[in-house]
C-alpha cells in the first residue's frame, strides 16, 4: 500500500465510513496457519471471534482497507515490526507476582537453601530463565526470592534472563512499574522490602527497587526461532506459555530447554501444561516442576 492510498484509508477510518465486514472463516484459518509457523502458536478454531475482534484494532492501527487486506499484508510483505504487532494482538498476557509460588518454595529448598552459607570464594554463579516473562512479574519475583535469601546480590553472580516476543509487554517489564492492584494481594512486607509506591495523576503505582530491577536483563525472542544463548541455566521458567503451542511445538521447545540446563538444573512449567512427550532426563520432583538428572 503506497503512502497515498494509505492516507485516504487512514481519512476514512477516522469518518469511520468503512463497512466492519467480520473475518471469515477462510480468512481465519489462514491467520492460525501465519501464527503457527511464525510463533508457534496454536489458536483454537473457537477462538474465530476473539481473533476478529483483535485484529480489526490492528487493521485500524496498520490503515488496512480491510480484514483481507491485512491478512494478504501479512501472507506476503509484511515487515518483522509489523509481525510483533501480529504477535500482541493474538497472544494473551495474563500475569502476576509469585504465580504458582510452590515452584519459588522449590528454589528456595532445592537450589538456594545448600548454596546460601557458602563462603564468598566458593559462591556458584547463579543463572536463571524466565522465557515468556510477560510484563516481568516472573522474573521480578525470582530476583525478590534471591535478595531475600541471598542478601546483598551484589555479593553473588546471580543474573536473571527474560524474554518475551510481546514487544509491549517487554516494554512495560523494563520499566519496574506496575498498578497498585498488583501488589494488593502480597505480604505488606514484602512489599515494603521490595516496592515503592508513588502518585501519577490520579493513579497509584509501584516501582520495583533498583536492587531487583539490577540482575535482570529482557530481551526480545521468538521461541520458535534460533537462540544465542547457551547456558547452562540453574532454572527455566516457561510457564503458561506452551497451552497455545501444539503438542509437537512443546515436545521440541522442551528438548531445547533440557540441552541449556546444567545437571541438577530444573524446568517449571505452567501447572495446566504437563512434560509432552518422554524426556527421560527430566525427572518430576513437584507438580510441572522438572530437575535435570
Amino acid at each position: 500500500m503506497d503512502a497515498s492510498t494509505r492516507s485516504q484509508v487512514a481519512a476514512a477510518l477516522a469518518r469511520s465510513d468503512l463497512n466492519a465486514v467480520p473475518l471469515e472463516p477462510h480468512q481465519f484459518e489462514r491467520i492460525r496457519v501465519i501464527a503457527q509457523r511464525r510463533f508457534g502458536l496454536s489458536i483454537p478454531s473457537q477462538k474465530l471471534t476473539m481473533a476478529n475482534n483483535r485484529l480489526v484494532k490492528l487493521q485500524r492501527r496498520l490503515q488496512f482497507a480491510d480484514l483481507e487486506a491485512l491478512v494478504l499484508h501479512f501472507e506476503g510483505p509484511a515487515s518483522a515490526e509489523d509481525f510483533l504487532q501480529l504477535f500482541d494482538c493474538l497472544s494473551t498476557n495474563l500475569t502476576m507476582f509469585f504465580r504458582e509460588a510452590d515452584h519459588y518454595d522449590v528454589v528456595v529448598d532445592q537450589l538456594l537453601a545448600p548454596i546460601r552459607e557458602l563462603p564468598a570464594q566458593a559462591r556458584p554463579k547463579l543463572r536463571f530463565w524466565s522465557a515468556g516473562c510477560s510484563r516481568g512479574c516472573e522474573p521480578y519475583s525470582l530476583a525478590m526470592i534471591l535478595r531475600d535469601q541471598l542478601g546483598d546480590l551484589s555479593a553473588w553472580d546471580a543474573r536473571i534472563l527474560a524474554t518475551d516476543f510481546a514487544i509491549t509487554e517487554l516494554q512495560q517489564a523494563r520499566s519496574g512499574v506496575f498498578p497498585v492492584r498488583f501488589v494488593e494481594d502480597l505480604d505488606p512486607e514484602l512489599v515494603d522490602r521490595h516496592f515503592h509506591k508513588e502518585v501519577q495523576g490520579t493513579e497509584t503505582i509501584v516501582r520495583v527497587n533498583p536492587e531487583i530491577m539490577a540482575p535482570v536483563t529482557f530481551g526480545l525472542l521468538n521461541l520458535m526461532a534460533p537462540w544465542k544463548m547457551r547456558g547452562p541455566f540453574d532454572a527455566i521458567f516457561c510457564r503458561n506459555v506452551m497451552i497455545y503451542f501444539s503438542e509437537e511445538t512443546r515436545h521440541q521447545l522442551v528438548l531445547r530447554f533440557e540441552k541449556l540446563l546444567r545437571p541438577g538444573g530444573f524446568l517449571f512449567l505452567g501447572s495446566s501444561e504437563g512434560l509432552p512427550g518422554e524426556h527421560d532426563d527430566l525427572q518430576r520432583v513437584f507438580p510441572s516442576a522438572y530437575r535435570k538428572k
